[in-house]
């Protein structure tokens, strides 16, 4: 099991999902299970089980690799990050300027069944360094974190969160921010960010 196995209950590896060579030459960073069992897989690699797939992945419940998810070129530096929006669509963070030949610095959204870029997501200026973390509440709503200073124009502080257009979300204020990288976030829907 090459970067990424699935274990069941007790333990032991379940042998049903079989990724054949799996990630060929990198690192995996964060999974998103779907409804189904699909399997996306984020990180800094370029092959997976014999197909080009740039930084992301998709596996069907039998650890193929889902031919219909495809992100073409993908970003020009590693994703760190992954997490579905209510809506099904994909948003990933990372440490990237560009998803194929779009500026889209640090954050993008992806098509859910396709893995195309989504041309309605438009961060602006995005993220003026790396994001690490992210999650997405029930409206929709982004939060991003990772070691950055500006997202969007709008002074942020290693924390922010965007509307599912990409635009800075200003009501979310976090004041001076964090005083050192966020590595971790979950977006407890009924109480805050933790």
């Amino acid at each position: 099991r090459n970067g990424i196995a699935r274990v069941n209950a007790d333990g032991s590896v379940d042998t049903d999902f079989l990724p054949g060579r799996g990630i060929e030459d990198g690192t995996v960073f964060d999974i998103e299970v779907s409804q189904g069992n699909q399997v996306l897989v984020v990180g800094e690699f370029t092959m997976v089980n014999g197909f080009k797939r740039n930084a992301i992945a998709r596996f069907n419940e039998n650890g193929d690799v889902d031919e219909s998810f495809d992100i073409g070129e993908g970003p020009d530096g590693p994703i760190y990050a992954v997490a579905r929006m209510p809506d099904g669509r994909i948003v990933i963070g990372g440490d990237f300027l560009f998803v194929g030949d779009t500026f889209s610095p640090g954050v993008a959204v992806l098509n859910g069944t396709s893995g195309k870029l989504d041309p309605a997501f438009s961060p602006g200026n995005g993220v003026n360094g790396v994001v690490y973390a992210v999650d997405v509440d029930w409206d929709g709503s982004i939060v991003i974190g990772g070691n950055f200073t500006e997202v969007g124009g709008h002074l942020r502080k290693n924390i922010a969160r965007l509307k599912n257009n990409g635009e800075v979300d200003l009501l979310f204020d976090p004041g001076i921010g964090a005083n050192g990288p966020v590595l971790s976030l979950f977006v407890d829907s009924t109480v805050n960010v933790v």
